[in-house]
């Protein structure tokens, strides 16, 4: 699915790589500018919100992210239908469609991600053809795939299947002429998953740090036997007993991934790095304490993300 668009912004994000600090956050200014500049014109929830928190049309060009109000799940799904003009983003049509399972992505225009619904609220997101491509051009840092139509790549999903959650979405969205696509969900037994993954033998293994760990374990016994050629975590924390099990188990490091319904790709672990490289291009990201201050160096905080990127449903200054 959109392959070529999909392409292009590998080239030009990877074409970032070596920015230096003061290029990404002027970079990032322009971008936050003139989303806040589409948001009202085209978004009667945040022209609503800004206007109610003391922002005019003439303060945008001059605000930072600091000086506008903080939003969360809640409120943007209370006001969602007011979030974009497009009549097709209305909550309880996608959620109806959410619900019956249907294919592919929604009216042929939006790929449709949630969140699990465990704190009582469904998050719902929407990302549109150019702030899909994007996020596909953000993952590719990883460096985890390549583009050959004769040779396509096999990439197998180990995670949860049975929703359109980020990390799923992600790998059945992709273009078959690039790979052919596994999809292996948590909930079956893992005689199941270990038989697929014995005949298909993915060379790139992607999924839940907990479930890939179970798979590095069951290679180690014997029962499993594949040899990945890349390996990336994402949806949990990825343990020092899970990187070493991967590693006996594949003889690879794996990867790590930081994403969410919310925003496709807040971080990746690159190449090389120990540390995860928050990408600061396409995100706006905030540690803050429980007073909104933010945190120091080293001190724990909740993330508050603006999604510079994404038009359909933007998230700006989202707890």
């Amino acid at each position: 699915m959109w392959l070529l668009p999909s392409i292009q912004n590998v080239l030009t994000i990877r074409s970032r790589s070596d920015w230096d600090r003061p290029q990404v956050l002027q970079y990032q200014k322009a971008q936050l500018q003139d989303l806040l500049q589409h948001l009202w014109k085209e978004s009667p929830f945040y022209r609503d919100y800004y206007s109610s928190h003391g922002i005019c049309e003439s303060d945008l060009d001059e605000i930072g992210v600091r000086d506008l109000p903080i939003i969360n799940k809640e409120i943007l799904m209370e006001n969602f239908d007011r979030i974009s003009k497009d009549p097709l983003l209305r909550r309880d049509a996608i959620e109806s469609w959410i619900h019956s399972g249907a294919p592919g992505i929604y009216a042929n225009r939006y790929v449709i991600l949630h969140t699990s619904g465990s704190s009582g609220t469904l998050g719902i997101f929407a990302y549109d053809k150019r702030a899909w491509c994007r996020a596909r051009g953000v993952t590719s840092r990883a460096g985890s795939t390549r583009v050959n139509p004769f040779n396509r790549v096999r990439l197998a999903w180990y995670g949860a299947t049975h929703g359109r959650f980020a990390g799923v979405t992600a790998c059945s969205t992709l273009p078959r002429s690039m790979c052919r696509v596994a999809l292996c969900s948590v909930l079956d037994p893992l005689s199941t998953t270990i038989a697929k993954l014995n005949d298909f033998q993915p060379e790139n293994l992607f999924g839940y740090a907990a479930a890939i760990h179970e798979l590095a374990l069951a290679s180690l016994a014997g029962k499993l036997k594949i040899s990945p050629r890349f390996v990336t975590t994402s949806g949990e924390r990825q343990t020092e007993e899970a990187r070493t099990a991967i590693r006996e188990a594949w003889g690879v490091t794996p990867t790590n991934a930081y994403g969410t319904s919310e925003s496709l790709c807040i971080g990746l672990q690159l190449p090389g790095h120990e540390e995860i490289t928050l990408m600061e291009d396409e995100n706006h990201i905030e540690i803050l304490d429980d007073a909104n201050r933010e945190v120091a160096p080293g001190e724990v905080g909740r993330v508050i993300v603006s999604a510079l990127y994404n038009r359909a449903i933007p998230v700006v200054r989202y707890d």
